[in-house]
């Protein structure tokens, strides 16, 4: 192994190297069969889409901001898989729906939330799911697309309402946050790009 004496020269001048090597990657994720570690482009889009949902649709949409909400602290492949599982369930569908959830109740998507174990830290995980379902059922028909849409798909507004935005909630009786728990910086992320 080579001893680097001048890290900064060292670095400029390897530029190209790296260059060579993020296009490998990008190549072998986007373009090919095998992938990185078996991962592509098309198994990761998969992965985190439950079966007969289309990408960037409206449930697509509500599937990924409400399971991103309890994705804290946790193995993320196991949170993505059960929240798959329970959105491909039967029973456990009316989760991903807003209204159906604000029919349910917190205390029933509390204890769905807590049974299917897509949350670990059930009370906040349970308010934040179901205040991000008032958000959505109340302000913008269940529909995300028009939440983005009100931002002008312009990610820094998105970004600033996510923080910012709040509305009357019934279940608490005051004020709460229309996104808690999609306000950090990883979350938001996720969220504005869609």
């Amino acid at each position: 192994m080579r001893r680097m004496e001048n890290t900064s020269s060292s670095l400029c001048s390897d530029m190209v190297r790296a260059r060579a090597v993020a296009q490998k990657l990008y190549d072998a994720f986007y373009n090919s069969e095998d992938g990185i570690y078996g991962e592509t482009a098309a198994t990761s889009r998969n992965r985190n889409r439950p079966r007969n949902v289309e990408v960037g649709s409206r449930d697509h949409l509500l599937f990924i901001a409400l399971t991103s909400s309890v994705d804290r602290q946790r193995n993320a492949y196991d949170l993505w898989h059960r929240a798959q599982q329970a959105r491909e369930s039967m029973e456990d569908c009316y989760l991903f729906d807003p209204e159906k959830v604000i029919e349910a109740g917190r205390t029933k998507v509390a204890e769905a939330l807590k049974r299917l174990k897509v949350s670990r830290k059930h009370a906040p995980d349970a308010k934040a799911w179901y205040s991000i379902c008032e958000t959505f059922a109340t302000k913008w028909q269940s529909d995300p697309k028009l939440f983005l849409k009100s931002c002008d798909h312009h990610a820094p507004t998105a970004l600033a309402r996510l923080r910012g935005d709040c509305h009357w909630s019934e279940q608490e009786s005051r004020m709460v946050a229309d996104f808690p728990q999609l306000r950090g910086k990883k979350l938001r992320r996720c969220f504005s790009v869609s």
